[in-house]
């Protein structure tokens, strides 16, 4: 793993995610429950993948 791949990669919590995404931090919360946004939720608290959430924009916008 290069650098720029451990930088991708960092795990964001909700309203990080929200802020990289430019949306609110429940209509995040929301699209993950639909499963809409990658993520998973441990312990009651939702973790989003920086890269797999970037990379599934890449794909929305193709």
């Amino acid at each position: 793993m290069n650098d720029y791949e451990a930088i991708s990669d960092t795990v964001l919590l909700p309203h990080e995610a929200a802020e990289l995404l430019q949306i609110s931090e429940p209509e995040l919360l929301a699209a993950a429950g639909r499963r809409a946004i990658p993520g998973v939720c441990l312990g009651g608290v939702w973790r989003f993948s920086r890269r797999r959430i970037l990379s599934k924009q890449e794909i929305k916008a193709s």
